[in-house]
Parts: C-alpha cells; sequence; structure tokens
C-alpha cells in the first residue's frame, strides 16, 4: 500500500541527471587553479595550513557557521577580532583591517560584495581575504572571476547539490594538481538515507521518517570527523551528473516568485531581500519581526515545510553584540526541486504561518 507524501526541505533525495549538458568543471569553466575537497570545512581548513595562518590573527563577521569556523581558529591558535553584519547582510569592516586574514561570506547568495571586496583589497593589500562562498555555489562562474580580489574562495556542494559532501578551494593565482577522489563510509550510508526519504516520499508505509533523518545524521557526522580530504567517489559522480543550469533557473525562479508574491505582505511581519541580479540563491531567508522563531518553525514544520537555522549557536563562549536579527531569522526552501506548483503551496503555508 502506497500514499503520496509531500515534504519541503530537508536533504536531497538521490537523483542523477545521465547525461548532462556540461560536467561540473566545464560548466564553471574551472581551470586548474582550484582543489577538490570532502567538505567545505577541509577546503577552508586547507587555505589555514597553505597559507601559514597559526598564531596569527583573523577578522571574522559576528554572524557565520559558529560550528565550522571555530573549531578552525582554535586548531590554528588564531587571535580573532570581530566585524558587524547588518541588518540587510551588507558588512561594516574598518578601513584598515589590523589583522593577517579576513573572512568574507557571501550570505545566502543573493547580494553582490564586490565594491566592498575591492575596497578591502585596495586599502590592505597585503591581507590574505578569505571568500566563503558555500552559500553561494553559482559565484565559480568563469573560474570565480566576480571574486578575483579575494586570495582564496571557498564552496561547498551538499547544501546546493545531491551530493553526500564535497567542497573546494580557489585561487585565481596558483595552480594545483589533480587529487584522486576516494572510496568513502559515508558515500553508502548517505545514498541508503537518500533512498529511504524517496521511498517515504512516494508512500512506503514500511519506511519510518526517521529511519532516514537517522541515516542522514550518521552520513553528515561520518563527513564531518572524515580524515580523508579528497572529495569521495560518490559526491564527484554526483556534481558531474546534474543539469547546473537547470539548478540555477529554478532556484531564482522560485526565489523571485516568493519575493513577488509575500513583498506586500510582509510589511508589518518579516523583512524581505531582494534577488540581485543573476545571483543564484541557496535559500530564501525572511527575518521575523517579532521574536516567535521556534513558534513558527514548529508550525512550519506540523504543515510539512521544514526551514533551516544559520546559525545555532552551538557552545558559543564569546562576549559579542551579535546581530539583532540572529534569533529571526529562517530560511526557506526554494531548490530545484520544487516547481510553480510546490511554490504555491509552500506560500500558502507561508502566509497561514506567519
Amino acid at each position: 500500500m502506497k500514499f503520496d507524501k509531500k515534504l519541503y526541505g530537508g536533504d536531497f533525495e538521490y537523483y542523477a541527471s545521465s547525461k548532462p549538458k556540461l560536467k561540473f568543471e566545464d560548466f564553471f569553466k574551472l581551470k586548474n587553479n582550484h582543489m577538490f575537497f570532502s567538505s567545505g570545512s577541509n577546503a577552508l581548513s586547507f587555505v589555514f595550513r597553505n597559507e601559514k595562518l597559526k598564531n596569527k590573527k583573523i577578522l571574522i563577521p559576528n554572524y557565520c557557521c559558529w560550528s565550522t569556523i571555530l573549531p578552525i581558529i582554535k586548531e590554528n591558535n588564531c587571535n580573532i577580532d570581530f566585524y558587524k553584519v547588518n541588518d540587510d547582510f551588507s558588512l561594516e569592516i574598518p578601513k584598515k583591517a589590523y589583522a593577517d586574514a579576513i573572512i568574507i561570506i557571501n550570505f545566502f547568495g543573493i547580494n553582490d560584495y564586490n565594491k566592498i571586496g575591492l575596497e578591502i583589497r585596495k586599502k590592505n593589500p597585503d591581507i590574505c581575504i578569505i571568500l566563503d562562498n558555500v552559500q553561494a555555489l553559482f559565484e565559480l562562474q568563469n573560474n570565480g572571476a566576480n571574486g578575483k580580489w579575494a586570495n582564496w574562495q571557498i564552496y561547498s556542494f551538499r547544501k546546493f547539490l545531491a551530493s553526500p559532501g564535497g567542497g573546494l578551494a580557489l585561487n585565481i593565482k596558483k595552480s594545483f594538481k589533480l587529487r584522486k577522489a576516494v572510496s568513502t563510509n559515508y558515500d553508502n550510508i548517505w545514498k541508503k538515507a537518500s533512498n529511504l526519504k524517496k521511498s517515504f516520499l512516494e508512500g512506503e508505509i514500511k519506511i519510518k521518517e526517521e529511519s532516514y533523518l537517522k541515516a542522514f545524521r550518521n552520513s553528515s557526522n561520518l563527513l564531518r570527523n572524515n580524515i580523508k580530504t579528497n572529495i569521495s567517489k560518490l559526491s564527484f559522480e554526483q556534481i558531474n551528473r546534474q543539469e547546473l543550469n537547470i539548478i540555477s533557473y529554478r532556484r531564482k525562479k522560485n526565489y523571485k516568485f516568493l519575493y513577488k508574491n509575500l513583498k506586500k505582505f510582509s510589511e508589518k511581519r518579516f523583512n524581505l531581500f531582494e534577488l540581485k541580479n543573476k545571483k543564484t540563491p541557496l535559500f530564501f531567508p525572511i527575518i521575523l519581526k517579532n521574536s516567535y522563531r521556534e513558534k513558527c518553525l514548529n508550525e512550519l514544520k506540523l504543515k510539512n515545510l521544514f526551514c533551516a537555522v544559520h546559525w545555532p549557536l552551538i557552545n558559543f563562549k564569546f562576549k559579542i553584540k551579535l546581530p539583532k536579527f540572529n534569533d529571526n531569522i529562517i530560511s526557506i526552501p526554494i531548490d530545484q526541486r520544487y516547481g510553480e506548483q510546490d511554490m504555491l503551496k509552500i506560500l500558502k503555508i507561508l502566509k497561514e504561518t506567519l
């Protein structure tokens, strides 16, 4: 017996195009100045080692993925200072950045940070600029040309594509040898989790929701603790088997649909952000004007809309002023899995709940 389920958000189900028009490196017109890694976190760790940032001073935003950045900072015994992220995701960086390196995050892939990046480079010619494009995969186009002012660009794949992992570090002034993809234990667990979720969504009554969620958690934990830094074989296969142009098109279309239909509705309840020209978003961020995020997330979950939180404060011990929106932001899924009817349903759920 089967019955149809529809869930919005969460980890990707396993899928792949058999013959995409262009493979990953061809689509993005990459040269030999990039390296693949098992994750974006491992790519960032490599940059810290390559730039010899151990015991150095690093300038980071007061809004970021703490669970990724802080362990790398601690591992390298870095001295850190913070700069402010405003409510529109613009950055307040001192004209003269007294640090050895600075991390700039491209939040949600919706803005253009070229102007401030070029200003930082002009005023701080010797600083190492690390552009974190984990939330902006399609900034990799034309060999990362939009971020040419940065020393390094960091990317991650599994939030954009149906892939168990994968990350990339790019430096347009260096060249690297090809690193072979390797076999890993988390590949098989991710594929199992992905297929379990697919069966669950197709209505297999013997499949319980917790079974695929647990498998995805196991895969993520194995990836996080993986000592092999090379990209896995399945991750490399998956990024080369997807129609990247269609993925970009659908994400843009879905984002613009929500923005257009929520703009007037949102004025008293939450803040929205217009998608800048030619940008491909990760999520559709909403900042609630009242502090009722947990209640809101629970209500959305009951209606099968699963929204991410960027980012949880896990074991956060720094006495700094966090952005006002830190406790009020939610991320709405708008990825390539969803067509027009799906977006109408998501819109209806949001209007009923927010």
